[in-house]
């Protein structure tokens, strides 16, 4: 779980557990995927945010390379009186590494009707996760 995700800015996702890396391209300490191996690469990410007790407003996810973002996807929260207070946010995209040090990180959003510091993100491979594997033939 990552707790206290600062309202209105985007946050590194912090995953630090693995259930496959054939290739020990994903670093638990840097939340950094660095492929080793050029070619064309498939990109997903989901986390799954709750708020305690604040209406969320918006949720935002992106994935970055090498410390710009390529890809982002955006969610408005608030369905008129109804306090939705758990959510989840997926983006994905493919994405051509050229370069043996090419990384790859994600970062998340959220913003909620006090300004305050309290989204948080559920932890869990099932529920918030960061997948990338070489296409193969591409």
């Amino acid at each position: 779980t990552q707790s206290s995700i600062s309202h209105d800015t985007w946050v590194k996702l912090n995953i630090n557990a693995e259930s496959y890396d054939t290739n020990n391209a994903y670093d638990t300490s840097t939340y950094k995927f660095t492929p080793a191996v050029v070619g064309k690469y498939y990109l997903n990410a989901t986390a799954y945010i709750y708020n305690d007790s604040n209406i969320p407003r918006r949720a935002g996810i992106k994935i970055y390379k090498n410390g710009s973002p390529i890809t982002e996807e955006w969610n408005r929260i608030v369905d008129g009186n109804n306090l939705l207070h758990e959510w989840s946010i997926s983006v994905s995209t493919t994405d051509n590494c050229t370069s043996i040090s090419d990384y790859y990180e994600v970062y998340i959003y959220t913003n909620n009707s006090a300004g305050a510091n309290n989204g948080n993100v559920s932890g869990g491979e099932r529920v918030t996760f960061f997948t990338g594997y070489k296409l193969i033939g591409a």
